[in-house]
């Protein structure tokens, strides 16, 4: 009796093992919706002033707006005909590069290559002495 303990070890029944792993605890299984459960919670019933007035459940909320990312805009130059973007993602921290067409199409929400959502904005745009609007 070094440990306190008198006898021999007493087993505790698992149910996980007598049921070949699957708990027999009726309340932790999923419960499947009928038809009509859905049906009612899709409709919301107000009694006011004797006159009963029914509604559409609140809509689940929207598109939560996308963070602003600040931008610097390079000028094409050389031999490149594109815009280049480059700017920190506001979420995670993630340093962004990407290419436009104009400089007009860097501005607007759009997909960082962290995943993330953003709405561009241009902070500073960066030109060589020589650049020409209409050429590139």
């Amino acid at each position: 009796m070094a440990n306190g303990r008198a006898g021999t070890p007493q087993t505790v029944k698992n149910p996980r093992l007598e049921t070949g792993g699957i708990p027999t605890n009726k309340k932790s299984s999923p419960r499947t919706r009928t038809a009509a459960e859905k049906e009612a919670d899709a409709v919301l019933t107000v009694q006011a002033n004797g006159a009963a007035v029914s509604s559409a459940r609140p809509s689940r909320r929207g598109r939560r707006v996308a963070p602003r990312m600040f931008i610097s805009l390079f000028a094409p130059s050389g031999r490149r005909s594109w815009w280049w973007f480059t700017g920190r993602c506001r979420v995670c921290g993630y340093t962004a590069f990407g290419r436009v067409r104009a400089a007009e199409l860097a501005v607007g929400t759009r997909r960082v290559s962290c995943g993330h959502r953003a709405y561009l904005t241009v902070a500073r745009t960066y030109r060589s002495p020589d650049y020409r609007d209409g050429a590139a």
